[in-house]
Parts: C-alpha cells; sequence; structure tokens
C-alpha cells in the first residue's frame, strides 16, 4: 500500500505579534493577525505629535505599518512660569521639568515681602498652572508703628521694610536703647526700645591715697578729687556728670611726690636712693675737687629739691717758689696751673747737683706733696796730698783747681794741677813726690759731703769713710796702707740719692 511522505500542510494566519506600547502611554487592540489595526493611545498629561499615527495595521509580512516603532507621548506644556509672576516673586522647582506636566513650583517673596496667594503651583494635564482662579501677590512688609520716648524725639514716619527711626533725648537725659531703629524683614523693628532717663551717674571711683569732694551726682554735678599729704594727683582733678550717665574724664590717681633723681654733680657724685617728699640726698666731690654750694637737698611738696646741683671746683695748691740755682718746667706763674695732681719739675744749672725730689706734686688737700729740693754746688771733697808735697788751693767745688808742689828739692811725679769735675771727681790723679818715704802713704783726701775717720797714715793704718744723709757711698768704705806705700781698694765717693 503506497503513503504520502508527509501530512498535508495546513495554512495559518499570518500574526505581528503584540505591539510595544508607547512611554507614558498603552496600546489598543484584541487581535494581532493579518489586517487586524490597533490604537495607540497616551496617559493622562501627555499626548501624541500631531504628525504621528494614533494606529497601526498588521501586514502580511509579520511586521506592523509603523515597523514596531511606537508613537511618543510627550508631556504636556504650560505657558512659562515667568509669564506668571508679579514682581518680587521668586520661584524654586521642587519636582519635575520647568513649564511641563506634573512640575511642582515653590513660590517665595523677595526679603522685605510677604506672599499672598498659594505657595505651591503645579501644571496640570490641561496645561494650565493650579493657580488660575488666583494669581499669587508679593506685598511689602510693613513694621508696628513705633512711637516717640518720654522726654525725647523721634525722626522718620514711614514703617515698611527697610525704613528707619532717629531717636534723640531732651538735653538732661540719656538715651537708654537704640539710637536708630530699622524695619526688618521679619516685620519686627531692629535694635532695643529706646527711653529717655534722667541723667544719673552714680558713685564716683574711689581714689586711693586721696579722697573726693562733693555729694551730688546728677546731670552737671561736680565733684572734686584731692590727694593726702606726700601724693600728687596725675589726672583730671574735676570730674562732672554726663547725661550719658558716666561721669567725665578718666578716674585720677594719686601718686607719691617724687622729684627724680637730681644728677650728679659734675666731678662730684649724689649719695641717696630714696627721692620721694621730705627724702635727703647729699653730695660729694671726687677727690681733688671741693664742693661750691650746698652739700645736701630735701625734696619738697611741688616736686622740686630745696636746691639746685652744687659745683666741684679743683683744688689748687699756691706756687711753690723757685729753688735758687734751678730751672722750673711746667705750669706758669699763675694759680690755676697748680691745680690738684699738677707736677712742677726742677733742674739744677750746670755745676750743682739736685738734692731732694726733682718733681712735687699739687695734692687733694691743696698742699704739695713734698718740700722743695736744693741746688748745691757740686763738690768733689778733699784731693788729698802726698807725702812731702804742698797742695795750694782752699776750694773744692765745681770748677776749682788746686796745684801740686813738692818740699825739700823733691820732683813731683804726675799732675801738678787737679780741676773739680761735673761728676764730683777730681780729674788726673794724686801726683807723688820722688824720693821714698818708707812706712808711710799719701793723704787719701776724703769724698765731698763725706768724713773721715783715721789721720795716721802709716803702713797698716785702717781708715774708715763715710757719707751725709741723703748720700750714698760708692767705693770702698774701708782702706788700708799697704807696704808699697798704696791704699787698698778704691777712692770713695759720696753720690745724692
Amino acid at each position: 500500500m503506497y503513503q504520502w511522505d508527509s501530512p498535508p500542510p495546513l495554512c495559518q494566519a499570518v500574526s505581528c505579534g503584540i505591539p510595544e506600547s508607547p512611554g507614558n502611554g498603552s496600546v489598543w487592540g484584541n487581535e494581532f493577525i493579518l489586517g487586524s489595526r490597533v490604537i495607540y493611545e497616551c496617559n493622562e498629561g501627555f499626548k501624541l505629535d500631531s504628525s504621528q499615527q494614533t494606529t497601526a495595521v498588521c501586514q502580511e509580512d509579520g511586521l506592523w505599518s509603523n515597523k514596531g516603532r511606537p508613537p511618543v507621548c510627550k508631556p504636556v506644556i504650560c505657558p512659562s512660569i515667568e509669564s506668571r509672576l508679579s514682581e518680587h516673586v521668586i520661584w524654586r522647582l521642587i519636582s519635575g521639568s520647568v513649564n511641563e506636566f506634573g512640575a511642582l513650583i515653590m513660590l517665595s517673596c523677595s526679603p522685605g515681602y510677604c506672599l499672598e496667594g498659594q505657595r505651591l503651583i503645579m501644571c496640570t494635564t490641561n496645561g494650565t498652572w493650579s493657580d488660575i482662579n488666583e494669581r499669587p501677590m508679593c506685598k511689602v512688609i510693613s513694621c508696628a508703628s513705633l512711637r516717640s520716648p518720654p522726654n525725647g524725639n523721634k525722626i522718620g514716619t514711614m514703617t515698611i521694610y527697610g525704613a528707619t527711626a532717629i531717636f534723640t533725648c531732651n538735653t538732661g537725659y540719656t538715651l537708654v536703647g537704640s539710637h536708630v531703629r530699622e524695619c526688618l524683614a521679619n516685620g519686627l523693628w531692629s535694635g532695643t526700645e529706646t527711653q529717655c532717663l534722667a541723667g544719673h551717674c552714680g558713685s564716683p571711683d574711689p581714689i586711693v591715697n586721696g579722697h573726693i569732694s562733693g555729694d551730688g551726682f546728677s546731670y552737671r554735678d561736680t565733684v572734686v578729687y584731692q590727694c593726702n599729704p606726700g601724693f600728687r594727683l596725675v589726672g583730671t582733678s574735676v570730674r562732672i556728670c554726663l547725661q550719658d550717665h558716666k561721669w567725665s574724664g578718666q578716674t585720677p590717681v594719686c601718686v607719691p611726690i617724687t622729684c627724680g633723681h637730681p644728677g650728679n654733680p659734675l666731678h662730684g657724685v649724689t649719695n641717696g636712693s630714696e627721692f620721694n617728699l621730705n627724702d635727703v640726698v647729699n653730695f660729694t666731690c671726687t677727690t681733688g675737687y671741693l664742693l661750691q654750694g650746698a652739700s645736701r637737698a630735701q625734696c619738697r611738696s611741688n616736686g622740686q629739691w630745696s636746691s639746685s646741683l652744687p659745683n666741684c671746683h679743683v683744688v689748687n695748691c699756691s706756687d711753690p717758689g723757685f729753688v735758687e740755682n734751678s730751672i722750673r718746667h711746667g705750669q706758669q706763674n699763675f694759680l690755676e696751673s697748680f691745680k690738684y695732681g699738677s707736677s712742677v719739675i726742677y733742674h739744677c744749672k750746670k755745676g750743682f747737683y739736685l738734692l731732694g725730689s726733682s718733681t712735687v706734686t699739687c695734692k687733694a688737700n691743696g698742699l704739695w706733696d713734698r718740700s722743695l729740693p736744693k741746688c748745691l754746688p757740686i763738690s768733689c771733697g778733699h784731693p788729698g796730698v802726698p807725702t812731702n808735697a804742698i797742695l795750694s788751693g782752699d776750694k773744692f767745688t765745681f770748677g776749682s783747681v788746686v796745684q801740686y808742689s813738692c818740699a825739700e828739692r823733691q820732683t813731683l811725679l804726675g799732675n801738678s794741677s787737679r780741676v773739680c769735675q761735673e761728676n764730683s771727681r777730681w780729674s788726673g790723679t794724686l801726683p807723688h813726690c820722688s824720693g821714698n818715704n818708707p812706712g808711710y802713704c799719701d793723704d787719701p783726701g776724703m769724698p765731698s759731703h763725706g768724713s773721715r775717720l783715721g789721720d795716721e797714715f802709716k803702713v797698716k793704718s785702717l781708715i774708715r769713710f763715710s757719707c751725709e744723709m741723703g748720700y750714698q757711698l760708692r767705693g770702698s768704705p774701708e782702706r788700708t796702707c799697704l807696704l808699697n806705700g798704696s791704699w787698698s781698694g778704691l777712692q770713695p765717693v759720696c753720690e745724692g740719692l
């Protein structure tokens, strides 16, 4: 038996499927096969553009006639919010998009104004704003009326936002509160209530080490500050009660009366460490100066010292005078030249030597520190006489000449004359006479300003030499006559200290 290789085919109706709904809209239709028609609708508050198709048909190719692209539902548009606002009205978007269906707008006013009407408006489905029956307005804020304070005046009558009122008080009254008040955006006046009160300053501040005179503390009354003895006032002594309830000026203070340090006199010093009322200071001069003026001063109540600074004058010595046979160096011959600390120097003329100090200095007591020196003639002392010799000449000072000669026809050996020199020594050496005188030495002489002990010149004789006060012996203080007829040691000389 023969059969067909497949069952017979079936013919089914072409279907386009359920079409896609537009955003914010819907699609209506019960069948979606070939030739069926569907209708597009928008939700409330949305609408289709007039250029868009509101229906679609299922075609043989299984596609809807709009290619499966649904139309667009756009929100309803309200008139611009700006066109709805009155002067001073401010808007703020709460939700949605500006001027589109569902947009929620909050209204407010500029500072100083209050809103009359709806605070919230919405763009409705019919494209109008919800305040269609009552348009919101901004009305300027007003403050309550202010009265003039008793015993005072007010300038300014307006009470709207930004208005000001200025207050003043009559003479003798004090303004308490705000001098100027302004109407604020909240409908209240700035500052505090203004009052004009009669001036009364209360008790003035006390003063330490002083007291206050005056018992009236009302407007224009005065009080006087005074200090106790030993103190002086710093500041204003009189204060006046002013209309602002305050005393004029600042509270003065009483400070101890002080004269301050009086300073030190030139070449002197001020002794004392306290300089207040009745304190005493003493003045002294440095060494070598004499005080001229008051030696003390006392601080008086006027803040001044009882006496001015004294002067310290340098001490002057009298003219020390001149030394005979000397030359004076240094100061001239007037009194001021011999002040404290100055010195005068003496030098002896040629042929004289200085006995004492060459310099004298003026001391703080007005006296010279030592007596004047002396210029004495230079003396060489006795030159000595050789045995059997004769000495001619009896002056032994500077420049003097002595002659030697021998007796009994003996011949002089050595210098026949000797000269006294500036160094207090005789020129040359002691001569002697020819021929022997065994057992004896020549006369050794005697130094100037000295003395000799012993007058025997035999062999082994001992002679001692010494000097006057103020002179020092140079040479041998003792000499012995030797067997050869000469003296031991060196010829002594007395030199001034």
